[in-house]
């Protein structure tokens, strides 16, 4: 079945184009993983795919519906978001409930404190978001997220001001809801490695979709040389590619 179809998508600011013709599907439980420098339109897709703002052209489906109107099944998490850090991790994963009542019941503070205490972040549910570190916020905003029971989640730079440690503990565990929950992530990141949790990676370059496919397709040398604009060194660890750019201590 698919989750996220986009067809042909674009966005312009007034004369200048910062998303060109991007067309691409999901099939519901799989990961995607965007790719590309700064400024290539990342973000701005994600926005889109999450119904913050229209294409200009083009049309854009979640599960067959517009994503203006998949806020019950659709959570988005932004690379930086704007929270009151005086309020309480509870009350910042109850608001992701929200769905045009202010009234909770015991099954939705069920749910909170079944996905709080499998991201590890129960204990701090009286604690204000503010007191947390950036780890402990990314999880408790997944947790709230999750609490909607969504069938899709987007999630913007999902690693960014994170130590190696909660890295690798956010994306395993996107890995684990896409496959024990069957939700589909959309993921932007710039850490090129991370592209092989995913089942599909799209590589980006000034606003245009250059590839698409699995990351063994994708994670290609030359490509991402073109892309990137730098020497790269290629590896391969455990099956995974994994590139690093190359500088001299001289």
């Amino acid at each position: 079945m698919k989750s996220v179809e986009a067809i042909g998508v674009s966005y312009s600011v007034r004369s200048r184009e910062i998303i060109h013709n991007i067309t691409f599907e999901l099939e519901e439980g799989k990961v995607l993983a965007i790719l590309g420098p700064n400024g290539v339109g990342k973000t701005t897709l994600l926005r889109i795919l999450s119904g913050i703002i229209p294409p200009s052209r083009g049309k854009v489906y979640l599960y067959g519906e517009n994503p203006a109107k998949s806020r019950r099944f659709l959570t988005y998490i932004p690379a930086n978001y704007n929270i009151d850090m005086y309020a309480r991790s509870l009350d910042i994963m109850l608001a992701e409930l929200y769905n045009g009542g202010f009234f909770y019941g015991r099954h939705d503070m069920e749910k909170i404190r079944m996905w709080a205490s499998y991201f590890g972040v129960e204990r701090y549910l009286d604690t204000p978001f503010g007191k947390l570190s950036s780890g402990e916020q990314k999880l408790v905003l997944l947790a709230g997220g999750l609490a909607r029971n969504p069938k899709i989640m987007i999630l913007d730079e999902p690693t960014a001001f994170l130590d190696i440690s909660n890295q690798a503990k956010i994306l395993s565990l996107i890995r684990e809801i896409a496959e024990k929950e069957g939700i589909t992530v959309v993921f932007a990141l710039h850490e090129i490695y991370y592209g092989n949790v995913a089942d599909h990676v799209m590589l980006m370059k000034d606003g245009k979709l250059m590839k698409f496919g699995s990351p063994n397709e994708v994670l290609d040398k030359d490509l991402l040389v073109s892309i990137y604009g730098i020497e790269l060194e290629g590896f391969e660890i455990n099956g995974n590619k994994v590139f690093l750019p190359k500088f001299s201590k001289d």
